[in-house]
């Protein structure tokens, strides 16, 4: 129960960094709920494996971030090929921009 707060504070905070970013981008309609359906798929699962990982595992924080962001790319990149153009630049950027814009967050 105590992550679960957490956790939808992260998740809020990402589509609504990654929903402005996809605009900006250029997305309408059913790319934006693709990018929606998305996170709702990868952000929840990445920050319980983060959590196990760096809370009850005891491992530092920088090596599951990389590892669980690559896999996080690599499922969006694949939901979102075949359906917008240039799906991979568009997941490399928008995850970037959004981690980044959490790890700043973080330090206010």
């Amino acid at each position: 129960m105590s992550l679960l707060l957490p956790m939808a504070w992260t998740l809020a905070l990402t589509l609504v960094l990654e929903l402005v970013f996809a605009l900006v981008w250029g997305l309408r309609r059913e790319k934006l709920l693709m990018v929606l359906l998305m996170n709702i798929l990868t952000n929840p699962a990445a920050n319980i494996l983060y959590s196990f990982m760096t809370v009850y595992l005891g491992w530092s924080k920088c090596l599951p971030a990389v590892v669980l962001e690559t896999a996080v790319i690599a499922v969006e990149g694949l939901c979102c090929r075949g359906f917008m153009d240039r799906p991979w630049s568009f997941v490399i950027l928008v995850n970037l921009f959004s981690y980044t814009a959490g790890l700043l967050l973080q330090t206010l």
